[in-house]
């Protein structure tokens, strides 16, 4: 399960009305419910009425999203339940230092995954290029220790996905590839560009409050895991810099003071 997966987790679990604990399966880890975006909810403990992490459907166990008739929905519960004391601690020292930003999230979750091969997008060097030009600031956030390998983007390391989440809340809008990041961006309410490509089906994943960028034309969506796809690969080198900072411009308005 990804950070993404947990965050849409929370809205099955606010549902129950009661005190839940983490399955996987239906086998216990409730070392999950005092970690992550979990942490500080006092209706996730470690004993409570058990909530699966995954959806038990036709003999088998899957992502929600795996299942037809299923689109995500954000939790409803306060970000102030999910992110407490220095959890905001980062996204306080960005704000000092930036008056307006936009956070760019090219780091894939797993180093050497297929699927975070095929859902890779070539051009960030190129968005920042363009949108030097506007007045905002360019942040990224890493989980890691990592050369800022961006020319005019700053980048943070950040030491837990709450973090994270709270630099969301803040930022004047979000661009990255389907993820935790979108997912948190539905949630925070923040203007949001999701790049797609061919890999993963935005109908299915995706939110209409957003900018989906997309291309199906030619392939998928495939959901190509274990290996990696040619044709998801060159999906995402013919979406275009411009492209994307267009749909930025369009969602925004990036010379808007307001």
């Amino acid at each position: 399960m990804g950070y993404g997966d947990d965050l849409l987790w929370i809205r099955d679990a606010e549902q129950q009305q009661c005190t839940v604990t983490p399955t996987r399966k239906t086998r216990p880890i409730p070392h999950r419910a005092s970690e992550g975006l979990w942490k500080h909810l006092d209706f996730v403990q470690t004993k409570g009425v058990p909530l699966d992490e995954l959806q038990h459907k036709d003999d088998r166990w899957a992502r929600w999203y795996q299942f037809n008739g299923w689109a995500p929905t954000p939790p409803t519960t306060p970000i102030t339940d999910i992110c407490k004391g220095s959890d905001w601690d980062l996204t306080h020292d960005i704000e000092s230092r930036h008056k307006k930003f936009i956070l760019l999230c090219p780091d894939p979750k797993g180093q050497g995954s297929h699927h975070d091969v095929n859902k890779t997008w070539y051009h960030w060097q190129g968005l920042a290029n363009i949108l030097s030009d506007y007045d905002w600031d360019l942040v990224r956030l890493t989980h890691e220790e990592r050369p800022a390998t961006y020319k005019g983007v700053h980048t943070y390391t950040t030491d837990n996905i709450r973090s994270s989440l709270a630099v969301v809340a803040r930022a004047d809008a979000v661009v990255t590839t389907d993820g935790f990041w979108h997912h948190a961006s539905a949630y925070t309410g923040t203007d949001c560009v999701t790049i797609w490509g061919s890999c993963t089906d935005y109908r299915r994943l995706g939110y209409d409050t957003q900018a989906n960028i997309y291309d199906y034309e030619r392939h998928g969506p495939c959901y190509t895991v274990h290996r990696q796809c040619q044709d998801c690969v060159a999906t995402m080198w013919r979406i275009t810099a411009k492209t994307v900072a267009n749909a930025l411009v369009n969602i925004k308005g990036l010379n808007d003071d307001t």
